[in-house]
């Protein structure tokens, strides 16, 4: 060949050796320039290309390589394809020289394709290393507290807030290379606490199966055993997380109140049941919350049910006729009918007092004195007779015809009560304070005793005791 690139080729067609190194020179074309009987001589357009290789290594956030993960490059010219080996590598050979963009259109299963370019230059007759990391997908766990009867209202005084619960591996949880051991079965992985609208806060946890459990209740909640079950799945490779939200209904602490209803007595007889009365209960914390008793009967029994979680003010809203309103009273509701039973309590109302008009009048003339006689400054004991005050006491009013006969005995009990009255013994206190103060007749002095009152008029005194003992 010359200088000038014109060869010489004697008996053959074979211009250039075309398996020579592809990264060398590579004759594209040859024309004749001359010819002779045994020559022919040619001009070769010599055409130079520069080639070299590319490898993209694909790995997760742990170093493990990913496979079948596809990736596309371009110059802007020409555009290839590869997916990645067992290695975690697609190979691109023989590219020309230059600057390469890489664009990753599959991700592996399991994994986040964050759509983010990078580029590598090729160089010639070399192979370049390009690198991609690939995040786990993860998921993004919350968990919302609701009471189950009013959804996102607390009941009472209860609180949504503040309720603790803890996530578990259901199973042994690994990275999506099968080879990191994340969490082991049944091993803790979170722990969530609500807010105040029952709200927990999140939890950023591998995909795989898992499940929770309330640890602690809010205040005035009852503790939620049961073990709830969810799995945290794959969704596609542009979803870098898988939100889960759960809802946990719980129930409110609730409990009852009952009174027994009794007439207070001022001996030592015993208590009477009063019926007729009816009461509320008034959460104090918000007094639009107000819940009532039925209707103390017979046995002057009454009930305020489940009433939430709470502090009330209890009154009496109606009061029978022969008894007076009792004072209000507080009751705190703090554990549920399954922890205890009934708050129960016994009140006593005091008896309504009569006033008694007492006329004395002259047998014989009414109210007109006889003489120098009076009328005035009479003075009367009234003693309480137990049959008569019972047999009124035991009268119920609003009852039904077909009660009738009840209420006829009513009156046959007054009735014989009144029969059976009986006086009381007559009050000697005075008299007998004055029987004391009676002075003696004799006393004595310097040995000599003398009297002190005349003999007849001391005698009338005497006599006037007597009769009276």
């Amino acid at each position: 060949m010359y200088a000038n690139g014109v060869g010489e080729v004697y008996n053959t067609t074979t211009a250039y050796n075309a398996a020579e190194k592809r990264s060398q020179i590579l004759l594209s074309a040859a024309t004749t320039h001359s010819t002779g009987s045994n020559l022919t001589r040619i001009n070769l357009a010599r055409s130079i290309i520069a080639v070299g290789n590319l490898e993209i290594k694909k790995t997760d956030n742990y170093g493990e390589p990913i496979a079948q993960t596809t990736f596309q490059i371009t110059n802007g010219n020409i555009t290839k394809t590869q997916v990645t080996d067992s290695n975690g590598i697609a190979r691109f050979t023989d590219l020309p020289a230059g600057t390469y963009t890489i664009t990753e259109t599959s991700a592996a299963n399991g994994y986040f394709n964050d759509k983010v370019d990078i580029s590598a230059k090729v160089i010639t007759g070399i192979t370049i290393t390009a690198n991609k990391t690939n995040k786990d997908a993860t998921g993004i766990v919350k968990i919302v507290k609701i009471d189950k009867e009013t959804g996102n209202v607390s009941q009472g005084d209860a609180s949504l807030e503040n309720a603790i619960y803890k996530i578990y591996a259901r199973e042994d949880i690994y990275a999506q290379n099968k080879k990191n051991l994340l969490f082991s079965k049944g091993q803790q992985v979170a722990q969530l606490t609500t807010g105040g609208d029952g709200t927990s806060n999140t939890a950023n946890l591998p995909l795989g199966k898992y499940y929770f459990k309330e640890e602690s209740a809010s205040e005035g909640y009852n503790l939620n055993t049961e073990e709830v079950d969810f799995s945290l799945d794959y969704d596609n490779q542009y979803k870098e997380f898988v939100e889960k939200t759960f809802t946990s209904e719980e129930t409110v602490k609730k409990n009852n109140i009952e009174i027994i209803k009794k007439l207070q007595r001022t001996d030592s007889s015993p208590q009477m049941n009063l019926s007729g009365a009816k009461f509320s209960a008034t959460l104090k914390s918000d007094r639009t919350k107000v819940y009532y008793s039925n209707v103390t009967d017979d046995n002057g029994y009454c009930i305020i049910k489940n009433l939430p979680y709470g502090v009330y003010e209890i009154e009496e809203v109606q009061v029978p006729d022969k008894a007076l309103k009792i004072d209000n009273f507080e009751v705190n509701i703090d554990q549920d009918s399954s922890e205890r039973g009934p708050y129960r309590y016994t009140k006593e109302n005091v008896a309504k007092k009569m006033q008694i008009t007492i006329f004395k009048e002259d047998k014989e003339t009414g109210r007109v004195t006889q003489g120098d006689a009076r009328l005035e400054e009479a003075e009367y004991t009234i003693y309480r007779d137990e049959a008569l005050t019972d047999a009124v006491a035991n009268v119920v009013t609003g009852k039904k015809v077909k009660d009738q006969s009840e209420i006829d005995s009513y009156a046959e009990n007054i009735n014989n009560a009144i029969k059976n009255l009986k006086d009381h013994a007559a009050d000697y206190t005075e008299v007998d304070k004055k029987i004391k103060s009676v002075p003696k007749n004799e006393i004595e002095v310097d040995g000599i005793k003398y009297k002190r009152y005349t003999d007849e008029s001391y005698k009338v005194l005497t006599d006037l005791i007597s009769s009276i003992e």
